[in-house]
Order: C-alpha cells, then structure tokens, then sequence
C-alpha cells in the first residue's frame, strides 16, 4: 500500500490538482487516483492527464477555468462559459442541481451554504433553520400545487437563498449563472388599503417561482424575449434598444397591473393554491404593495407597514 501526493504548483490554476506519478504495487497514481477539483472525475482522453474534468451536465477545462459548452441560464454581465463565477477559491459547482441557503458559522463568522433536503446535519443558526423549516411546511401542507421546491432541487441550475432579519428590505430574484435570493424572514407584503397580506413564507415561493419561469418558460415568453430576463444582449446598431423596448410596450399592455409577463403567472398559477392551503386571500395585481413586518412566516396578522416608493412608514390599521 502506498499515499497518494496530491501537489499544488504556484503556476497553475487553482482549478488544477496534480496527483504525483508515484508507482503503488505497479499501478501508476495518475491513473488511480480520477478525481480533481471539487471531486469531478478526470477525463484525460480529451486533452491529457488532468486537463478536463466531467461533470453530471458539462466538462471544465481547469486550465483556464472554462466549460466546454455554455451555461444553459447564462448572465448577460459575463460569458456562458465562465465557470465559479471566476472565483474558484470561493464558489464550486460540481453538479448544479441543489437549493443552497446562506447562513454565516456562529464560531468562525464565516459564510456557510447548506443544501436544502441533503441529509447534512443542520447547522445552528436561526434563520437558516427558519427558512428550512418554511421549505418544508410550504411542502408538507400542499401549498406548492406545481412543484416548484422540488423542481428547483434537481435542476441543474443552482438556487442560493439568503435569508435576513431587515424587513424594510426587498425580497429580489437575479436571474444568472447562479439564481440569487434575498429573502427577509420576517417580512411580507401588504396591499394599498391593507386587506390583503402576503406572509413572508408566500414572498418565498413567489420568488422561487420567479427562477422556475426562467427556466422552465411556461408560456414561451422567456423563449420569445430572452433580453427581458438577462439571457441574452445586443449592440445599439443592431436596433437590441428598439428591440427592448418594444417588448417591455408588449408587456405592459398584456400583463396590466400585474406587471410583467411572470409576475402574472405567478399570481395566477402559483399564489392560489398557497392562499388555499393558508386561508389567505388571493390578490389580483402586483403593483402598489408595500412592505410590512409580521413575527413569522405563516404569521397572518401585522403591525407596521413600509413603502418603498414612498418611504412611508405607519401601522396597517391606519391604511
């Protein structure tokens, strides 16, 4: 028997790990050893020992830190072929098909990433329990009709959840290489005259519906005009300004009050069975609501309400 010796050179990327050409009981260690970064396997019949790793979906060239085909939800800031963001030491991906959530390690300070349904024991903080927890309930009690949790679990795509404690913060989706989430556990949204509420557990789902439009494309608008949700990018000669701005005219007029394209389906095909399952009321638009503060989730009763566009700030009994 024998150790394998794993090598680090200062002049190659840290994508790369060598494995030495030591000889164990007559077997060559670069051709036992067919792991690399981020436990890939190696396939050296494409361009040599240790120069493309396979992935469940794509192979990566860890020589330049490139896939060999492009990502399948691109961000328009960056190449489709940009692999870890261009951050190796700080991000991997070595399937892309999980719901990771955020959460910062209570002795170190350190920011950490839990999987959502892995059998990882689940680390001590708050609000990355809270948001497990809201996960499972929406699951457990029916209250996502289409499957949108699950979908999202095994899709190749990775959707990274950062819960918050600020209410007066938005809850935001960006669309990219990785599907970001901000999500303030204790805020949810209010209507105008303060009759309908949206528990912070619906502004979740809501948002994670937003990233199973964008790639499941339901109605084929994502398809249709890629531009309008950060999948694809022209040049002003070729008429891409015109091009928008055509299609945010088209929107506006087919979507209303409920604001694009997505958002209205949501509302329509996603919203409804939550409200069923939680007795809520459903809504009819997406503009004009504000944000307001609740103390959990599911909770359905609330006390101060903040305006964005506004900046007001009262109680929702005074609206």
């Amino acid at each position: 028997m024998g150790c394998k010796k794993l090598t680090y050179y200062e002049n190659l990327s840290p994508l790369k790990v060598v494995c030495s050409n030591l000889n164990i009981s007559g077997i060559s260690c670069v051709g036992a050893y067919r792991y690399g970064y981020q436990g890939s396997e190696k396939d050296d019949e494409i361009k040599g020992s240790g120069n493309s790793y396979t992935t469940h979906f794509r192979l990566l060239d860890p020589r330049v830190g490139r896939w060999l085909s492009i990502d399948p939800k691109a961000n328009a800031k960056e190449s489709p072929y940009v692999s870890m963001g261009n951050n190796p030491i700080w991000f991997n991906d070595p399937l892309g098909d999980t719901i990771r959530i955020s959460y910062k390690d209570r002795k170190t300070g350190e920011v950490g990433k839990y999987t959502y349904g892995s059998k990882d024991k689940l680390p001590k903080d708050r609000l990355l329990r809270k948001t497990v927890r809201t996960l499972d309930k929406i699951e457990r009690k029916g209250a996502d009709k289409l499957g949108i949790i699950n979908y999202l679990s095994n899709h190749e795509t990775d959707i990274n959840i950062s819960p918050d404690k600020n209410w007066k913060g938005r809850s935001l989706v960006a669309f990219g290489v990785s599907h970001g989430i901000n999500w303030s556990t204790k805020s949810g949204y209010v209507s105008p005259d303060g009759s309908v509420l949206l528990s912070p557990a619906l502004v979740l789902l809501h948002e994670l519906a937003e990233s199973y439009f964008a790639l499941e494309d339901p109605i084929g608008k994502v398809a249709k005009y890629p531009f309008l949700y950060g999948l694809s990018k022209g040049k002003m000669s070729d008429g891409f300004i015109e091009k928008v701005n055509a299609a945010e005219l088209l929107q506006k007029k087919e979507t209303g009050a409920y604001h694009s394209w997505n958002d209205k389906w949501i509302i329509q095909n996603v919203e409804p069975s939550f409200n069923d399952a939680f007795k809520d009321k459903n809504r009819t638009t997406h503009s004009g609501f504000g944000t307001k503060v609740i103390f959990g989730p599911f909770t359905k009763r609330a006390r101060k309400y903040f305006n964005h566009k506004t900046r007001k700030e009262g109680k929702v009994n005074n609206l």
